[in-house]
């Protein structure tokens, strides 16, 4: 029996020490195990990944040291924080999450915990600002980084360590001698290391831009008041157009202050040259269409080393194979810019804010009365500023109702260009266009708890990772989401339109036959011309394979809310979803309405050319790879959720271990390859031909209008 606990531990050790030892790894055995020798080693394994590589495991990191209450986590993160201004903002804002949800459940006993961990957090972040002026390794509080060792282990022994490290684990380090002799052969080994390429900075290397801690904090303030914009818009209740006036008055409050401090936006910001925002383009802004919420587009113009501004593309997403591209609109200044306009439109805001509130004293026709007043007022004064709005040009289209359209709708306005060509023409306006570096970071900003989005996001990412790796062919598009305490940042899917915005333009513009449903295989033929065409083929094969990669997901994680608003196609004929609001074991009310397995309408078999053609046999081919990638790796995919799942309250892990155990039960380990081939020809089948599908799509329109 010694024997084999030794072997165990030798082939363990080699796995950690291995390429084949990654964060979520780490984030399994830090679960797994309690012992705290073991958790120290752990940790410092952690360190020889880069700053991003952290950033992406952050949710379970932080998981583990406030509901696992895993110290030597708790201490990793504070080194973490001290030394990443961008760490330190993430993590402050995930434990006043912790911090609000206890309260909310008013555990006092466990508020007060986290309560001190946020304060300690705050305090060994600010402690040392110098520390990343002058370069240090990242988590040099921990020990010097070391590279990886044993670079040549086996992909089988990555299995093995998994099952001996459950068993092994929690008795590696149960003597003490164990424990001395590794860490004596680490530091003997320390003189041969040398750090990583995406590993931060040796010792000595100045750290470019570097923000300092009253940096970091002006950074946090930036994101939580844009944040705040869209909380104020949900309160005021008006119209769209008076919505987008006060929208550009409060944009241009924030950049008011903008350039005394140097701001950069965590996740989007390289940790090694940091950006810094310039101003936000207040004007270019747009309200989104929600149900509940007043999310909207943002802009922001940065200062980026080392990075060349893109050339503009003129092609319209939209245009016809056939058609000149779209006119780009005159450049002018910055409607309401003046600090005067602004405090007016500011004002006008407040006081439509107060009016909500004194409507069921002084009378529902009465306070209608008031505001019309009120938005009038603001029509006015914007009028007498200049106007707003982008006024985008559709001449292409010589139809007047397209227009209307946009005045009714200002979101719709962001498809009739591409994001090269807003690129270009906010380029054109901006003051600082001439520095080399410029550049425009795009987000949707949405206040709400947007933890489950982000965890859906994450289980996306996770994803596109192992389709890559094991070359499986599906596809699908991970995108960025910054979650502070009152809401998100969400990064812009590129020239990506949401199937309801395509149709609705399509219906405006009169490209559909009369009578007729402007249909998915139309718009690839408006967009791509002859379907024999190289240029068709291409887009139809993108259309393929993410097909496949967000039924598979879909299904996996029980993606749920999958209307035509939710799903966008972008310039290259790729499917992307966005939306992860009900995952796992949450769904809306009207769960009953969509399918179990994946959406698959008759749309889509006519777009790969009938249940018979070469497409269609590819698709199920592609989803039985695809599917077998995802089982290999399904370690990884499980434990972000695992970790999770204690005490928490996000809506997706209602059902309890349950959860857990559902997501297992869905991977179909029990299968063998040959049956898992039966069973994603039925998801297929299933999908094909069920109702549940139109069912929903019907109900979305008559109840949302979402075409």
């Amino acid at each position: 029996m010694g024997d084999t606990d030794q072997n165990g531990k030798a082939l363990l050790l080699r796995l950690l020490n291995s390429d084949h030892f990654t964060p979520s790894l780490a984030i399994k055995y830090l679960l797994d195990c309690q012992e705290t020798g073991t958790q120290y080693y752990l940790c410092r394994l952690l360190r020889r990944f880069s700053e991003k590589d952290i950033e992406y495991v952050l949710p379970q990191l932080c998981h583990l040291a406030t509901v696992f209450d895993r110290k030597m986590v708790k201490y990793f993160l504070a080194a973490a924080c001290r030394k990443s201004s961008h760490i330190a903002n993430c993590v402050s804002w995930y434990l006043e999450h912790y911090l609000n949800d206890a309260r909310t459940k008013q555990d006092e006993t466990t508020a007060a915990k986290y309560l001190r961990l946020l304060s300690q957090t705050q305090l060994l972040s600010a402690s040392s600002p110098e520390a990343e002026t002058n370069g240090e390794s990242f988590f040099d509080e921990i020990g010097m980084l070391h590279t990886r060792k044993n670079k040549d282990i086996p992909a089988w022994l990555v299995g093995v360590g998994v099952v001996l490290g459950h068993a092994l684990t929690p008795r590696l380090f149960s003597q003490p001698r164990d424990m001395f002799l590794l860490h004596l052969a680490d530091t003997e080994n320390e003189a041969d290391k040398t750090p990583e390429k995406d590993t931060l900075p040796a010792k000595n290397t100045a750290q470019k831009n570097s923000p300092t801690t009253e940096n970091r904090d002006e950074s946090k303030r930036f994101v939580e008041d844009l944040l705040k914009i869209s909380s104020k818009l949900k309160m005021l209740r008006t119209d769209k157009e008076a919505l987008q006036k006060i929208l550009e008055a409060e944009l241009n409050h924030i950049n008011t202050r903008l350039g005394k401090t140097e701001i950069c936006i965590p996740l989007w910001c390289n940790p090694l040259k940091h950006h810094r925002v310039l101003q936000i383009s207040a004007e270019n802004a747009i309200i989104l269409n929600s149900a509940e919420r007043v999310p909207y587009m943002v802009y922001i113009e940065i200062l980026e080393d080392g990075e060349k501004t893109r050339t503009p593309s003129q092609k319209s997403f939209l245009t016809k194979a056939d058609t000149a591209p779209a006119k780009l609109p005159t450049a002018r200044s910055p409607a309401g810019s003046s600090s005067e306009h602004v405090s007016k439109i500011r004002m006008a805001a407040i006081l439509l804010a107060q009016l909500e509130n004194m409507k069921a004293s002084m009378g529902q026709n009465a306070a209608n009365k008031i505001r019309e007043k009120i938005v009038q007022e603001m029509k006015q004064k914007e009028s007498q500023a200049g106007g707003s709005g982008v006024g985008l040009e559709t001449e292409h289209l010589g139809e007047k109702h397209i227009q209307e359209m946009y005045q009714r709708d200002p979101s719709m306005k962001v498809i009739s260009e591409t994001n090269e060509s807003r690129e270009a023409r906010i380029k054109e306006s901006s003051e600082y266009s001439h520095l080399p570096n410029w550049k425009v970071l795009s987000f949707i900003v949405k206040e709400t708890d947007m933890r489950q989005d982000q965890l859906g996001a994450q289980l996306i990412a996770e994803a596109s990772r192992i389709f890559t790796e094991e070359g499986a062919g599906a596809w699908v598009r991970p995108y960025k989401m910054l979650v502070s305490r009152n809401g998100a940042l969400i990064e812009e899917v590129s020239n990506a339109y949401s199937v309801h915005s395509i149709r609705k333009h399509a219906y405006a513009a009169g490209w559909n036959q009369p009578g007729m449903a402007y249909t998915l295989r139309d718009h690839f033929l408006n967009m791509f011309g002859d379907p024999e065409g190289e240029e068709f083929r291409t887009a139809q094969t993108n259309f393929l394979r993410s097909l496949v990669g967000y039924s598979l997901v879909n299904y996996l994680f029980q993606i749920k809310d999958r209307h035509n608003g939710n799903i966008l196609v972008d310039r290259e004929g790729h499917l992307v979803h966005i939306d992860f609001g009900f995952i796992l074991s949450s769904s809306p009310g009207y769960v009953d309405l969509e399918n179990k397995h994946f959406k698959f309408t008759q749309e889509y078999t006519d777009l790969l050319g009938g249940p018979e053609s070469r497409e269609f046999g590819l698709f199920r081919e592609m989803l039985f790879e695809g599917f077998l990638a995802l089982r290999k790796h399904a370690p990884r995919i499980l434990i972000l959720v695992e970790v999770l799942r204690k005490n928490s309250s996000l809506p997706c892990f209602q059902a309890g271990d349950a959860t857990l155990a559902d997501l297992r039960s869905r991977l179909q380990f029990s299968l063998t390859d040959k049956q898992l081939r039966v069973y994603t020809d039925h998801m297929l089948e299933s999908s094909m031909y069920s109702s549940y599908s139109r069912v929903y799509d019907s109900y979305q329109y008559y109840a949302n209008g979402i075409l």
